[in-house]
C-alpha cells in the first residue's frame, strides 16, 4: 500500500512526465495501444518501487529508461505470440521460425541447428527466455545470481545467435 506521500509523487510524475512519456512511446512504436500499454506499465512498475523511486537521482531518465524496457517487452511478447523471436530487442526484428519443418528463415538459415551450437549454459537461457517467457528476475532467482548478470549472459548470447546466424 501507498503511503500519501508517495501516491502525490507518483501523481506529480505522472502529470509532468505522463504525456511526454506517451509521446516517447509512441515514437517507438508506432502503435496508439502499444504506446498506452508501455506507458501504464511503466507507471504500474514505478508504484511497485516508489519508495525508491522517490529518492532517486533522476526519476524522469528511469521512467523513460523504464518505458524502453516495457516496449521491448511488448515486443518479444508480440513476436513469441507470431511464433517469432526477436534477437535484439528494438536493434533487430530478425524472426525466427522453430515450429515443426518450418526451422529455415526465408535466408534458408537452419535456425535450430544455430542454436545447437550454443553451449547448454546458453541454450537453457534461451529456453527460458524466448520459450518460458521469464523475466531476467526470475532467471536470477531461479539460477541463484544476479539480474545484472542474468542480462548479461542475454546480451552475449543474443550476439552469439545473431553471429551464427549471419555466418
Amino acid at each position: 500500500m501507498l503511503t500519501s506521500e508517495e501516491q502525490s509523487f507518483l501523481d506529480q510524475l505522472f502529470r509532468q512526465y505522463g504525456s511526454r512519456l506517451r509521446g516517447h512511446c509512441l515514437r517507438l512504436t508506432a502503435s496508439p495501444d502499444q504506446a498506452d500499454e508501455s506507458v501504464q506499465m511503466t507507471f504500474l512498475a514505478a508504484t511497485e518501487r516508489a519508495a525508491s523511486l522517490m529518492v532517486h537521482p533522476n526519476p524522469a531518465g528511469w521512467l523513460y529508461v523504464t518505458a524502453l524496457h516495457m516496449v521491448r517487452r511488448l515486443r518479444r511478447t508480440a513476436a513469441r505470440a507470431a511464433g517469432q523471436v526477436s534477437t535484439d530487442g528494438l536493434e533487430s526484428d530478425l524472426a525466427l521460425s522453430t515450429s515443426a519443418g518450418e526451422d529455415r528463415m526465408d535466408t534458408g538459415i537452419d535456425v535450430r541447428a544455430a542454436l545447437e551450437q550454443l553451449d547448454v549454459r546458453d541454450q537453457r537461457l534461451y529456453r527460458l527466455i524466448f520459450e518460458q517467457d521469464l523475466d531476467y528476475t526470475r532467471i536470477a532467482e531461479q539460477e541463484q545470481t544476479t539480474e545484472a548478470a542474468v542480462k548479461m549472459r542475454a546480451m552475449r548470447m543474443r550476439r552469439k545467435v545473431k553471429k551464427l546466424l549471419e555466418e
